[in-house]
């Protein structure tokens, strides 16, 4: 029996995204134990700035690529669309599991109309770009925060609406919310809905081919 630790962000979504990663393990490896270390990341941490200003989609995993560097992990588990599109050398990502939906769709309370839209909380320039065609007289305000964070500021009233993937919606099982459909021609982010395990170069090879679809 073989104990592997499996580095994840500290987020709501980001353990539930991991537990599901280790349900299909032990799919394969019923007698070996799988244990989430949760790491704070600078990403997370500051929460007052844009992701632009202080390094881009990095800023979510590199934390965690030195704890695999260092054998403190064994594995990690990201979202994809968070990660750069270099990967750190000594490291690769070493599965990917079946995509889930990969749409942005816009999130608001069943009570406020579209009509009614008029603050749009995004923190993506792709998303923001694309959503002021589609809300010409709409506001939009820079957001950021875990999923929970940021329906909590939708819901006091600090924003009318925000824009999120729906992967992160169905993966969390949100119910108490409305989602509009932003078209087929939204176009979303790279990997969006995609999780991706990243792993040392030859390490844990076994467990990283056994969930790879």
């Amino acid at each position: 029996m073989s104990i592997i630790k499996i580095g994840s962000r500290k987020s709501q979504l980001a353990i539930k995204q991991t537990e599901a990663v280790i349900k299909k393990l032990k799919e394969h490896f019923p007698n070996d134990t799988f244990e989430i270390v949760g790491i704070s990341t600078k990403g997370d941490r500051q929460l007052d700035k844009s992701l632009q200003s202080f390094g881009g989609k990095g800023v979510f995993i590199k934390e965690i690529e030195t704890a695999l560097l260092s054998g403190e992990i064994d594995m990690a588990v990201h979202s994809a669309k968070d990660m750069p599109t270099e990967i750190c050398n000594g490291l690769t990502i070493s599965a990917a599991l079946l995509r889930d939906d990969r749409s942005d769709v816009l999130v608001h309370f069943g009570d406020t109309k579209l009509s009614d839209i008029k603050i749009i909380g995004t923190g993506s320039a792709r998303r923001q770009s694309q959503a002021e065609k589609l809300f010409p007289n709409a506001v939009f305000k820079p957001i950021r925060g875990n999923i929970g964070t940021r329906l909590e500021k939708v819901k006091n009233g600090e924003y009318d609406a925000v824009i999120m993937a729906r992967a992160a919606i169905n993966r969390l099982a949100v119910s108490d919310v409305k989602i509009e459909n932003l078209g087929d021609n939204f176009i979303c982010a790279a990997g969006q809905g995609i999780l991706a395990i990243e792993t040392a170069v030859g390490k844990a090879d076994k467990y990283a081919q056994a969930i790879n679809d």
